[in-house]
């Protein structure tokens, strides 16, 4: 079973409230057992010893007395309301939970669904999703009244798994957009490098490829980036150090860099030899020779002693 969250606005439902208690509680128990579509086999004696493994005057199908409730008579109840939809497929029955996914926010983590949703068929791609379930995944978005029997819970009964922290996404490989700073600081204006996605970047040729921290994925470095690279940073000589990157990779094996942070550490190392670069060019500049008091005066002498001299004075 997996772990769904609920709200007290749920037991405030006029719908539910027609079902006995034993029908609300089978809802929730459904939700446990339902994968993250909303979607699990319609087994009854399989769900009355799952949710109610103590409950013994609660029978799958035929009452111990008349008028006592069933598994079976609880879910055509639900089914009756607009709560669940019973269907087959391929001979095989199925329960759907409507308006799961509105209510309910599995984490990423969670296993796809392997049951066919009541418009597909065998032959039908899995990853194509009934239209019911394109709808936006949120909580407090409101209900359309009269949509469906199931739409009159209350939109805040049920709420997303809030035992799951947001910060814990899927760990993407590129993310959706990279634009570095160029770091330049002698105040000169330059485009920003471009970096493309995998799929665009498949369609240039790459200059070279940098090891990333997994194993087996290269990030390649285009020959469109390195002329935008050479223009932002023209003291520095991008294709080598392009190689020199390469080698760091190669040769410190726990401080390679991700494929999404690679970005950020090319233009962080360019923008550290710009720097460097504009720095060279300065010192070349030939010194402002500076005298000392002392030195002053002995030039002053020197030059007093040559014009007492005159032409008399040779070099020998």
């Amino acid at each position: 079973m997996r772990a769904r969250n609920i709200k007290p606005g749920f037991f405030e439902n006029d719908e539910l409230a027609e079902l006995p208690f034993e029908g609300r509680l089978l809802f929730i128990g459904l939700w446990c057992l339902a994968d993250k579509e909303g979607r699990l086999e319609d087994k009854p004696r399989k769900i009355k010893g799952i949710i109610f493994p103590f409950d013994d005057n609660l029978t799958v199908n035929s009452p111990l007395n008349n008028g006592d409730p069933t598994v079976m008579s609880l879910l055509d109840g639900l089914e009756h309301r607009g709560f669940i939809r019973r269907y087959t497929v391929n001979k095989q029955k199925y329960i759907l939970i409507e308006n799961f996914r509105k209510h309910q926010h599995p984490h990423h983590t969670e296993k796809n669904s392997e049951i066919p949703g009541p418009n597909e068929t065998p032959e039908t791609d899995k990853s194509v999703l009934n239209s019911n379930y394109l709808e936006p995944l949120t909580v407090n978005s409101p209900l359309n009244n009269g949509e469906n029997p199931s739409d009159s819970l209350i939109p805040d009964s049920l709420i997303p798994d809030s035992l799951i922290p947001d910060s814990l996404i899927p760990d993407s490989l590129i993310p959706d957009s990279l634009i570095p700073d160029c770091g330049m600081r002698n105040n000169t204006s330059c485009s920003e490098p471009s970096f493309e996605a995998p799929e665009q970047v498949a369609a240039t040729e790459a200059f070279l490829t940098i090891t990333t921290n997994k194993k087996g994925v290269e990030y390649p470095v285009m020959e469109a980036q390195i002329s935008e690279f050479q223009a932002c940073y023209p003291a520095v000589d991008v294709r080598q150090e392009i190689r020199k990157m390469r080698a760091w990779a190669l040769t410190h094996l726990q401080q390679r860099k991700t494929y999404g942070g690679m970005p950020k550490f090319i233009n962080g190392w360019l923008s550290r030899e710009q720097d460097k670069g504009v720095k060279i060019a300065t010192q070349r500049d030939p010194p402002t020779t500076v005298l000392t008091r002392q030195g002053q005066h002995n030039l002053r002498v020197a030059e007093a002693y040559l014009e007492r001299m005159g032409p008399t004075c040779k070099t020998e």
